[in-house]
C-alpha cells in the first residue's frame, strides 16, 4: 500500500509529493481515486499520464463480519470488506494535454492581441465606429465619441439619430446605401458643427464600409472619420492668398504665371 520507490522516481520533481500525498489518502479512506502526473519515458522525456487506483475487497469477509456483528454492529471498512490489494492503471494523456496547453496559450495570445488592438483602437486620432442595422452604436472608439459630442457610455445602444440630431438627415441614407448595397462609401468630405463647439464648423473626410456576416448578409456599418479641418482651412488660406496676390498683380499691371517643372 505504499508506492514503490523506484517508481516514483520516475515521476517529474514537480508532481512526486502530490502523487504520494494523494495516493496517501486515497490508501487511508479506501476510495477509488484518479490523478494526472508526468512520468519520464525511456528517451529521457516526461509525458503526461492519468493514474486510477481502484481497491479490491474481500467480500466474503465483509458478510462473515456483518453476520456476527448483526445489523446495528459494527462492521469492517464500513461494510464494504477488507482491501486485499489495489489495481491500478495508466493512460497516456500527453497528447491532450499538449492540446489543451497550446489552446490556453492560443487564447492568452489572443487576448494580449485583443488588448493590444482595443489600446490601438481607443487611443488612435482617427473616428471609429460600428452600428447595426438600425443604427445604434455597437461599438465606438473615443475619438468618434468626442466627434459626435458624447462619451462612449452615453452613445453606446443609441441610434445616431439620438446621439447626433442635426446630422441624422444627412447620414441616415449614406448608412441605407451602404446596407442596400453592400458596397462602402469611401471619402466623402462632411462640414458640419458638433455638440461640442457650437457655432464652429469642422471638416471631415469620412468612409462607411458594409459589415458582413459570414454568408455575405450585411449586419451594420462601419465609420471611419478623419479630422481634416486644419488641412481644409490652410487650403482656403493658401487660395486667399493667391487671389490677393492675384488681385495685386492685375492693379499693377504684371501678369503671373504658374510653371510646373518636370525632372523625369
Amino acid at each position: 500500500e505504499s508506492l514503490d520507490k523506484g517508481w516514483l522516481s520516475l515521476l517529474h520533481p514537480d508532481d512526486r509529493e502530490r502523487v504520494e500525498r494523494l495516493w496517501k489518502w486515497g490508501v487511508g479512506v479506501g476510495e477509488e481515486m484518479h490523478f494526472e502526473f508526468r512520468l519520464r519515458h525511456a528517451d529521457g522525456d516526461y509525458r503526461w499520464f492519468i493514474g486510477r487506483g481502484v481497491p479490491y475487497r474481500d467480500e466474503r469477509r465483509a458478510a462473515t463480519t456483518r453476520k456476527h456483528h448483526g445489523a446495528n454492529g459494527a462492521a469492517l471498512n464500513g461494510g464494504k470488506g477488507r482491501i486485499v490489494k489495489w489495481f491500478g492503471t495508466f493512460t497516456d494523456i500527453h497528447n491532450l494535454k499538449m492540446a489543451e496547453e497550446a489552446l490556453r496559450e492560443s487564447e492568452e495570445h489572443a487576448r494580449r492581441q485583443n488588448a493590444e488592438l482595443e489600446n490601438i483602437y481607443q487611443a488612435t486620432p482617427v473616428g471609429l465606429s460600428l452600428l447595426d442595422r438600425d443604427f445604434k452604436y455597437m461599438r465606438l472608439n473615443e475619438t468618434m465619441a468626442k466627434i459626435e459630442g458624447a462619451s462612449v457610455d452615453q452613445a453606446l445602444g443609441r441610434t445616431a439619430r439620438e446621439v447626433t440630431p442635426k446630422m441624422a438627415d444627412r447620414l441616415e441614407p449614406v448608412f441605407k446605401r451602404v446596407i442596400k448595397t453592400g458596397r462602402p462609401i469611401m471619402n466623402l468630405e462632411i462640414r458640419a458643427e458638433t455638440p461640442r463647439e457650437p457655432g464652429v464648423e469642422r471638416d471631415w473626410l469620412a468612409s462607411y464600409y458594409p459589415v458582413k456576416a459570414a454568408d455575405g448578409s450585411v449586419q451594420g456599418v462601419g465609420c471611419v472619420v478623419l479630422d481634416i479641418t486644419e488641412r481644409k482651412r490652410a487650403e482656403e488660406a493658401v487660395r486667399e492668398s493667391e487671389e490677393r496676390l492675384r488681385q495685386a498683380a492685375q492693379a499693377a499691371g504684371f501678369g503671373l504665371y504658374s510653371v510646373s517643372l518636370r525632372t523625369d
